[in-house]
């Protein structure tokens, strides 16, 4: 994938939530690019005290189930690629979620910018000691809140550079997926003015930062669930 030159302004946040089924919707009918930066499905509970965070787990049977459903949600939608950040549990969901969709067996891409080693991350060892300091839940509160935390870079300057990986970058498709983290999709939906986040409104399985281009070149960005009445979630390590 080849990523282009710093994007001149961010898109514009919708903050009325859109469910899946009218993301594939509008990404049927809009004549530009189409972006999901999604959280995987369930998986296991992560140990504290893993420097990895969980690099290897891989989902729950029920994980699967979710995310083979999602792509039935999204099945109808053409010209599609798929990646994934650096970890079991985000690949098998965008093998699942592309399964569910009719793409069967299709190559997903590796996108490190999307994981803990990526656009968001300065350094993963300083991030993990403070993780196992104060805990992943005060430590996650405190970032959103402040938009500075070890290990980090700051809120605003993540922001930036995630919107313009994702905006700027050829993925090889006009729609694509790319299965990531709660934490990267939380503070890209935060910082882009879509919606404020804590570990009591957090992030669930299968919610994704959405962006939509439009016919001039423009962005919005909208926070995608999947399901409108259900979506407050908790926290969970």
């Amino acid at each position: 994938m080849i990523a282009a030159q710093t994007m001149t302004r961010l898109p514009t946040p919708i903050q009325a939530p859109i469910s899946i089924n009218e993301f594939r919707e509008i990404a049927s009918v809009s004549s530009g690019k189409c972006i999901m930066l999604m959280r995987h499905a369930e998986r296991p509970k992560i140990q504290e005290d893993d420097p990895t965070f969980g690099e290897h787990l891989s989902l729950t049977e029920s994980g699967r189930t979710m995310a083979h459903q999602c792509g039935i949600t999204l099945s109808g939608l053409k010209d599609c690629s798929f990646g994934a950040s650096p970890m079991r549990r985000t690949r098998e969901t965008a093998q699942r979620v592309a399964a569910g969709m009719g793409f069967d067996n299709v190559p997903v891409f590796e996108a490190p910018e999307a994981g803990f080693s990526g656009i968001w991350v300065e350094d993963r060892t300083l991030l993990h000691r403070f993780y196992e300091k104060e805990g992943s839940v005060a430590f996650t509160d405190r970032y959103l809140r402040d938009g500075q935390g070890e290990g980090y870079k700051s809120l605003p300057e993540g922001t930036a550079l995630m919107s313009d990986w994702l905006t700027q970058s050829d993925f090889g498709a006009r729609c694509t997926l790319i299965t990531s983290h709660d934490i990267f999709i939380a503070c890209l939906l935060q910082g882009l003015g879509v919606r404020r986040f804590s570990s009591l409104n957090w992030v669930g399985y299968l919610q994704s930062a959405a962006l939509v281009q439009d016919a001039d070149g423009s962005w919005k960005a909208f926070y995608c669930v999947p399901d409108k009445t259900n979506f407050a979630n908790t926290f969970i390590q």
